[in-house]
């Protein structure tokens, strides 16, 4: 269940957190005092409460990996600068228990079988590889099949059977190649150590601007940022300004 805690540092405290802390820190905080303000429980600081971001303890450090592991989703307007070649550009699904096919060459052409099952319909799914640039920087995605249906109005399936070599399904067809240096506003997917994902693809007005539009606050479009173990303790000397009462909310 979310719970909203707001957490008041008086101003001898209020240097503990610093103005670095970024959603998805976690700041650990003794010593507080629990109070009531209009009618809800609330935490201040006392002389004792000590804070630190980011901790480095096992059940923190679990939480961030948890954290980084988690999938992000973004949204940004970009360019595909290149299409790889010599890339399989599509995968084969079993009609029946949709298992991955597997080519087969016969009399100069591919067939795909399944390990399974016999008498099957090949179902075609993109898969292309793919160079997009914002002003951020560039990166390699991977465009799957509804990506690639709503930007080229052409089913993997039709691809194949009217525009590609079947029998190198390496060669990607000129169709594909041809939204090279068009500017999409495409819905990625991150994962660490995979490979970033586009979800989904709509038009834009205009094809010269290319800003991003990230939907991570504070992080650029292909980088977004995940929380980094450190430490924030320190200690004012008596010459420093007394800074004012600080307010954070905790969830």
């Amino acid at each position: 269940m979310k719970n909203d805690v707001e957490i008041t540092l008086w101003p001898e405290k209020g240097h503990l957190i610093g103005d670095k802390v970024i959603p998805g820190d976690i700041v650990a905080i003794t010593s507080m005092m629990v109070t009531e303000h209009n009618g809800r429980l609330q935490l201040e600081s006392t002389y004792l409460t000590t804070a630190f971001v980011n901790p480095d303890m096992p059940q923190t450090i679990d939480h961030i990996n948890r954290i980084k592991e988690t999938p992000k989703n973004f949204i940004c307007k970009a360019t595909i600068k290149h299409v790889h070649q010599d890339r399989t550009w599509y995968y084969v699904l079993c009609s029946k228990c949709g298992q991955k096919l597997y080519p087969q060459q016969q009399n100069n052409s591919l067939n795909f079988v399944c390990k399974d099952d016999d008498n099957i319909i090949p179902n075609f799914r993109y898969c292309v590889n793919a160079t997009i640039e914002d002003p951020t920087g560039s990166t390699d995605t991977v465009f799957f099949n509804e990506s690639m249906e709503a930007i080229l109005n052409i089913t993997c399936g039709d691809m194949v059977n009217k525009h590609a070599d079947t029998t190198n399904p390496k060669i990607v067809p000129k169709l594909i190649r041809s939204i090279t240096d068009t500017t999409r506003l495409l819905n990625l997917t991150l994962k660490n150590d995979r490979p970033i994902v586009v979800n989904s693809v709509g038009n834009i007005a205009s094809t010269t601007d290319t800003q991003s539009t990230s939907t991570v606050p504070g992080t650029s479009a292909f980088t977004p940022t995940t929380p980094v173990p450190k430490s924030t303790i320190s200690k004012r000397t008596v010459t420093e300004t007394p800074a004012k009462d600080k307010k954070m909310k905790v969830t």
